[in-house]
């Protein structure tokens, strides 16, 4: 079973294409770039991201002696958009890596509610620790899902992440993962910063290093815009209360305060949703900057400038209605 197919004499695939803008093009139904003639993707994943989350410490072994079979027999693997689920929240540094994979499979939806029903029933004898429940949840669900893919002629397979389906969770055989020839691409995570420092005590590879400092960044980077964000909203609410208390028309001025941060709130949506968006297919243009940068840092110009622009409208837009119906004397029928 192929994650996607090509649409017969359209050079085209019937649907998006599951890597999004990781695969370097920003029409994600175009073939192999609009040049069928010159390239070929039968499965639809000539490169595919995936991360593999572990911990801080044990990151330097993994990237120098590169992915293990777990007890389990296989090698779990997750979009970047689907990290972050595992049985372990100590699992904080994300490795990414780009390989090849054909003919994934996608397991079905009976053996997924077989493996939930078990991983509730292990959970049972776990007490009241809602973490302790939640990783023995994960691990009975992982390994009846591993049993079940070993009697299976396949050798990758997939399914939704959960809780919020948002992104896939993928299990490979070790011959998987070995014929996908795959590539250390970055490090991330919430981790990645520790991932970091361990890496450049441990004495690996001069790249791997370099792949951390740059996650080390963009932890900061991300840490800095999210405190940014927060610090403008604690200045925008306390300047509207200072409007409020000092405007002769209050009725008037909650009205367009109110008006001003819905708008506000919907633009910086609506600003991060297209700015991601944009930035994402500018950057995975770049090899220096990548989808996932470009996305990022469209998404918080987009956001920062629809929040602004929103709070604009709304309160111009609010001015005029209020006016319209209560100083003019407009009756409502």
């Amino acid at each position: 079973m192929r994650v996607t197919s090509r649409v017969k004499n359209c050079d085209r695939w019937s649907t998006s294409c599951p890597l999004g803008f990781e695969a370097g093009d920003t029409n994600l139904f175009r073939y192999v770039g609009n040049s069928p003639t010159i390239a070929t993707d039968p499965s639809g994943l000539a490169e595919i991201p995936l991360v593999h989350a572990t911990t801080p410490a044990a990151a330097p072994g993994v990237i120098e002696t590169g992915l293990q079979a777990g007890l389990d027999g296989g090698i779990w693997l997750a979009t970047p958009d689907g990290a972050g689920g595992g049985a372990s929240e100590a699992a904080s540094v994300h490795l990414k890596y780009s390989l090849g994979l054909e003919n994934v499979r996608d397991i079905p939806d009976e053996v997924i509610r077989d493996a939930q029903n078990a991983a509730n029933e292990a959970a049972k004898g776990k007490g009241y620790n809602p973490v302790q429940r939640a990783k023995e949840r994960a691990r009975a669900k992982g390994d009846f899902i591993a049993n079940w893919a070993k009697n299976q002629p396949e050798t990758a397979f997939r399914m939704k992440a959960p809780p919020n389906h948002k992104g896939w969770h993928y299990f490979l055989k070790p011959e998987a993962w070995k014929a996908g020839a795959p590539k250390l691409t970055g490090i991330g995570g919430p981790g990645a910063e520790a991932g970091a420092a361990a890496l450049q005590q441990s004495g690996v590879a001069a790249e791997a290093v370099e792949l951390a400092g740059r996650a080390k960044w963009g932890t900061r980077l991300r840490f800095a815009a999210k405190c940014g964000g927060r610090a403008l909203i604690v200045v925008g609410a306390a300047t509207s209360g200072y409007e409020i208390y000092t405007a002769e028309n209050k009725p008037r001025e909650v009205t367009r305060q109110l008006g001003g941060w819905a708008a506000a709130f919907a633009g910086a949506w609506g600003g991060a949703k297209v700015g991601g968006l944009g930035g994402a297919g500018v950057g995975s243009f770049f090899g220096g900057v990548g989808a996932g940068p470009g996305g990022f840092i469209g998404a918080v110009g987009g956001g920062v400038g629809g929040a602004f622009g929103g709070w604009w409208a709304g309160t111009k837009i609010t001015e005029t209605v209020y006016d319209w119906i209560f100083t003019k004397g407009v009756a409502i029928q």
